[in-house]
């Protein structure tokens, strides 16, 4: 099981005893172990400030149930040192070492610590596990409202409009397939700009140029290409601006404000993605 990065009422899920021990523990009876997210410890000093350093991070993680660190596990290589002080149970040390252990030893790790090529392709990839994938993504998605745009009609055009629109990428940074792909391409390639960051590349770059990225709704010059000229207001020439959530339209800014369905929109409107289904 993996904490969630987010905060309750100002208290990361990681340093959350209510939930990490007594909800997932006692009352779910759940036996497994508990690791941090990506770095997780770390933002809970950096980002989240509930500790005075990045070890007493790994403290308060570890009093409240978290059993290991990923990915690089130094504020737990520190415990010990807490446990010599007195401010460390050493009795939580070893419950979390026993669950450890435990799955080590069910899963076989110390008979066969490596894994067999040859099976890798069919273990991750399968028939089975795509449709259950895919049943998930599917029953995932929630329907606001349909005024008649769904089920699509053949023929009907969709736009997918954001300044991610085109980022298989961006959505989940580096945890997908071709984000992987992208990523050996690039190490082969040597190419600097790509790492597993995703959008933080992105800031990164327009950062070392100077530059601030736009957000979607900041207000910009319409491009001559997609939407100058005549639109169907009979006006012809006129310089147009308008939101950058719709920039990379192929329609006209009266078209813009009508005959038209909003399908989706992504959760995080500074980084948002929208589908138009004309």
């Amino acid at each position: 099981m993996m904490a969630n990065y987010a905060e309750i009422d100002g208290l990361p899920v990681i340093d959350n005893k209510k939930i990490a021990r007594d909800l997932l523990r006692d009352q779910m009876e759940f036996e497994g172990m508990l690791t941090s997210d990506g770095a997780a410890v770390l933002k809970s000093y950096n980002y989240f400030k509930v500790a005075d350093s990045y070890y007493e991070a790994g403290l308060l993680a570890k009093k409240a149930g978290c059993d290991t660190e990923i990915p690089v596990g130094a504020s737990f290589r520190n415990l010990p040192n807490y446990v010599k002080s007195g401010e460390l149970d050493e009795a939580l040390l070893d419950e979390s070492v026993r669950r450890i252990l435990t799955i080590k030893f069910k899963r076989g790790l110390f008979e066969n610590p490596y894994c067999e090529i040859e099976k890798l392709e069919e273990a991750l990839m399968n028939t089975e596990k795509e449709k259950v994938s895919r049943k998930i993504a599917q029953e995932s998605l929630v329907l606001l409202k349909n005024d008649g745009i769904l089920p699509l009609k053949k023929g009907t055009k969709v736009a997918v409009i954001g300044p991610h629109a085109d980022s298989l990428r961006y959505p989940v940074s580096g945890y997908t397939y071709p984000a992987y792909i992208e990523m050996m391409d690039a190490a082969r390639k040597k190419n600097a700009d790509v790492s597993f960051n995703g959008i933080i590349d992105e800031q990164a770059k327009a950062e070392a140029e100077e530059k601030t990225p736009k957000g979607p709704f900041d207000e910009q010059e319409c491009p001559k290409d997609r939407c100058s000229g005549a639109d169907t207001d009979g006006q012809s020439d006129q310089k147009h601006t308008q939101d950058n959530r719709f920039h990379g339209s192929f329609l006209p800014p009266s078209r813009k404000r009508k005959n038209f369905s909003m399908l989706m929109m992504s959760c995080q409107p500074e980084q948002a993605v929208v589908v138009i289904c004309l």
